[in-house]
């Protein structure tokens, strides 16, 4: 243990100035700086508008009521059983693996606590804390850039967005377009560079009419329109 804290240890690094630190409270300070940066902080939002969502694709009653189901003891192991043995502990210090060994001792008393979560939608505090841990992202680091921060969870927490993530998997599939390939399981966005490679390739052919490719960048669409139709209307009168 002694060997793991000396190699995991933190004890000197280049702060922005430039200049070398080894005080344990400035390396502590550029970290927090450091992150508090990139991450930004919370700001006071406007509230959903909730026409705005009921206009778009909703949910169909059997999605609504999988979303809605109570939590059994086979949803609550096949969650359990999916979190690899080797993931690391949360705040509480135990890891899956624990949790699977003592199943037959606690299962009880687990599933309950994932139950009154889904139940009353509440969730301890001492549930819901984390450990944010500092990964190099290479053998020689210096600078506070030179890290990424990882969030170590409960088991018990992890058993109940594991729950959740398939729910809304399932849910999700019938209200996303397909034509969305990004940050979907199942899908590739070099599906969509795939196609435009084909489309361009026909580009090439003499024989056919001329034609022209647009890529529209949406936010600067919805912010100037007259802009944007005033583009669209040049490339099709080009085209013609």
């Amino acid at each position: 243990m002694r060997q793991q804290h000396r190699k995991n240890f933190i004890s000197v690094v280049h702060l922005s100035d430039g200049f070398l630190t080894t005080s344990i409270d400035e390396v502590g300070d550029a970290f927090v700086c450091y992150f508090r940066d990139l991450l930004g902080s919370s700001k006071v939002t406007l509230p959903l508008d909730d026409e705005v969502s009921r206009s778009g694709p909703c949910i169909d009653p059997t999605s609504h009521a999988s979303l809605m189901a109570l939590v059994t003891n086979d949803i609550f192991k096949q969650a359990l059983f999916s979190i690899n043995d080797d993931k690391a502990p949360g705040p509480d210090g135990y890891t899956s693996f624990f949790f699977k060994k003592s199943l037959d001792i606690i299962s009880g008393d687990l599933c309950l606590a994932v139950y009154d979560f889904f139940v009353s939608g509440k969730l301890l505090k001492q549930i819901n804390h984390s450990i944010i841990a500092l990964i190099p992202k290479s053998a020689n680091v210096s600078t506070t850039a030179d890290f990424k921060p990882i969030s170590c969870y409960n088991v018990v927490y992890k058993v109940i967005y594991k729950i959740l993530s398939i729910r809304f998997a399932t849910a999700l599939a019938d209200i996303i377009s397909p034509l969305q390939n990004a940050f979907l399981g199942g899908r590739l966005m070099a599906d969509n560079i795939h196609l435009i490679q084909e489309l361009l390739r026909l580009y090439e052919r003499k024989r056919v009419s001329p034609r022209c490719l647009m890529k529209i960048d949406l936010k600067k669409a919805f912010d100037c329109p007259m802009a944007f139709s005033a583009a669209v209307l040049a490339i099709f009168w080009l085209s013609r």
